[in-house]
């Protein structure tokens, strides 16, 4: 093993980073989202929401604490006079939200109206939220674009698919946090992969391990370190 008995800064940063990717990965889901009517989920995280039209809407996901990238459109039926419906369906919508451990939010789409005619309009251009109470985490309105309706995100990629739009907004986060300096990968921080033993070493010996649900060994933790590298 390198030494670093003169390198305490350097151990600190191992330390952390040990411990912050062990808690990351092995922590419970504690974030639930419950969904309004009227709202299909198609896609969160880049992962498609599969669904049938004979299947009742997914009221309720359960997630890893964490940033949360999810698209979804505005979807009512309305019985009409003389035995006449009308499914209202809007584009996807994207929206992007940080949600933190052991709470509870819920994805919505506000003001929608009752009314049948206003109801038509409202479908052109929905505005999707994740709430937490009565707070607004975080919005995204549909826009009217030529070629068809698209989420204020994903507008600039021209794509209707729900999957697709998805990967496309988290790319477009990774892009940015690029763009500003962040860090994403291990390497970046000037770890090695030398380190890995030691790193998982103190990132076991931390007391947050003792409060992770799931209990890792160090090759497990090093195998982390590996893909974050």
């Amino acid at each position: 093993m390198t030494d670093r008995s003169n390198k305490p800064m350097f151990n600190k940063l191992l330390t952390l980073a040990g411990i912050g990717l062990f808690s990351l990965t092995f922590a419970h889901a504690e974030v639930t989202l419950s969904v309004d009517d009227n709202i299909k989920v198609t896609a969160i995280n880049g992962q498609q929401v599969n669904s049938s039209p004979f299947q009742s809407l997914k009221k309720s996901f359960n997630l890893q604490p964490g940033k949360h990238v999810i698209t979804a459109k505005y979807d009512r039926l309305y019985d009409l006079r003389n035995d006449e419906h009308d499914y209202l369906r809007s584009g996807n919508v994207t929206v992007t939200a940080e949600m933190q451990d052991n709470q509870t939010y819920r994805l919505a789409m506000p003001g929608q109206p009752e009314k049948y005619e206003e109801a038509k309009q409202y479908a052109k251009a929905p505005t999707l939220a994740v709430m937490k109470g009565s707070q607004v985490v975080s919005k995204s309105t549909g826009v009217i674009e030529e070629g068809g309706l698209f989420s204020s995100i994903t507008s600039l990629f021209g794509s209707n698919d729900a999957q697709m739009e998805n990967q496309k907004a988290i790319a477009a986060i990774t892009r940015l946090s690029m763009d500003i300096g962040i860090p994403q990968h291990l390497r970046d921080l000037g770890v090695k992969e030398a380190d890995f033993p030691y790193m998982a070493e103190m990132a076991l010996k931390d007391g947050n391990a003792f409060s992770n649900p799931r209990k890792g060994n160090e090759q497990e933790i090093a195998a982390i370190f590996r893909q974050a590298f």
